[in-house]
């Protein structure tokens, strides 16, 4: 298991950043950083601590010793490149969504975060970097386009791009009596998230008023993805459900034949 250590902690919300130490092949989340080994406290981390009183401060603590497990964990454990201790095996990738875990536990990522690594930690942090983009890009990504078509500007967070258009929502249909349409082509591409949040968006007063028509089009698997138990309060609020079955081959000679027409073709197929 992986643990943050606390070096230091700011009591209230006006810290300005966060910074994480993340050792390497065979270090500790201590012992890595100290100039005298008999002194923990003489070490970069609490240096750094004592310098930036308004920074808070954590050293992570994962296994990655070939001969010995952390000291923090009983665990032994295989890393993503070939390096294995008997017992449980965890890889790179898996590791770093447990990392992410601890950070959003003690509410990383709302401030800015600096990540001081140490080889293998390298390593562990872009794959960690890697995911949460994966999480969070998407969901702003779509925010902003969405945001964009009606003309708002850009937010820098998820929460307030949301705010934004309901309130941009509330006022179409308030002020002039218009019901916005979002229609989301490759649904069945979205993550669960981004199916969630939709469903939030469409969500107004206890669903007594339907301000905002969502329309997603996608492939057969969106139908699947939909009857999941994750996706049921989503599923709910669908109205109207249509499937395009494919063309017979009827359908198909006159589609052709259309498109050949369109470029000036009259040869018959």
């Amino acid at each position: 298991m992986s643990e943050l250590r606390a070096i230091s902690q700011y009591k209230d919300s006006t810290y300005e950043a966060d910074v994480v130490f993340v050792h390497g092949l065979g270090g500790d989340a201590f012992e890595t950083w100290q100039c005298d080994q008999k002194d923990p406290y003489d070490s970069w981390p609490y240096w750094l601590a004592d310098e930036f009183p308004n920074v808070r401060v954590w050293s992570l603590d994962y296994p990655a010793s070939l001969l010995k497990p952390s000291p923090f964990s009983a665990i032994a454990t295989k890393l993503d490149l070939g390096l294995f201790h008997g017992g449980h095996a965890v890889s790179l990738p898996e590791r770093a969504a447990e990392v992410l875990g601890r950070l959003e536990n003690y509410d990383l990522g709302k401030r800015p975060i600096l990540f001081i690594c140490h080889s293998l930690g390298g390593l562990l942090t872009k794959q960690l970097l890697r995911k949460a983009s994966d999480d969070v890009k998407n969901i702003m990504d779509m925010y902003k386009s969405i945001g964009w078509e009606l003309g708002l500007p850009t937010e820098r967070n998820r929460a307030a791009a949301f705010r934004a258009i309901r309130t941009e929502i509330t006022r179409l249909t308030l002020e002039t009596g218009q019901r916005p349409v979002l229609i989301i082509d490759e649904a069945h591409h979205l993550r669960n998230e981004i199916l969630e949040d939709l469903r939030l968006l469409t969500n107004y007063r206890m669903d007594f008023e339907n301000r905002l028509c969502l329309l997603l089009v996608g492939l057969t698997e969106l139908r699947r993805r939909l009857a999941m138990a994750v996706h049921e309060s989503l599923a709910q609020r669908i109205v109207v459900r249509y499937h395009l079955t494919g063309l017979t081959r009827e359908e198909v000679s006159e589609y052709l034949t259309h498109r050949l027409r369109l470029v000036g073709c009259e040869l018959p197929l």
